[in-house]
């Protein structure tokens, strides 16, 4: 069956990714002026020419677009998404969904 209700677990997945960037942008902005000159010689000496400054403008980089995505992407529709809190699993109230569209459908023809 096919059916035009959305389940959320993608919403979900992306703001849970949206949180682990922002733990780790917290983290190397609470590191002290030592531990980031540390971190830089460290990978400087391991031949890797990223630092402390590239990682917090990537990681904030990716914290815009991944926002910017989820708004676009509630942006596609006509109407705010709803989540339904009552019983059932996910599977079973899209279901109920489906057959009262399909005979809400038929009625109106």
């Amino acid at each position: 069956m096919t059916t035009h209700f959305l389940e959320v677990g993608s919403l979900r997945d992306e703001l849970q990714e949206i949180r682990a960037n922002a733990d780790y942008l917290w983290q190397l902005l609470s590191m002290t002026h030592e531990q980031r000159t540390a971190m830089d010689k460290e990978r400087m000496q391991q031949g890797e020419l990223r630092t402390h400054g590239d990682d917090v403008r990537q990681t904030l980089q990716s914290l815009v677009q991944q926002a910017q995505s989820l708004v676009d992407f509630l942006d596609q529709f006509e109407s705010a998404p709803v989540i339904y809190t009552g019983s059932g699993s996910t599977a079973e109230v899209l279901a109920k969904l489906d057959r009262l569209v399909a005979m809400a459908e038929r009625e109106e023809r």
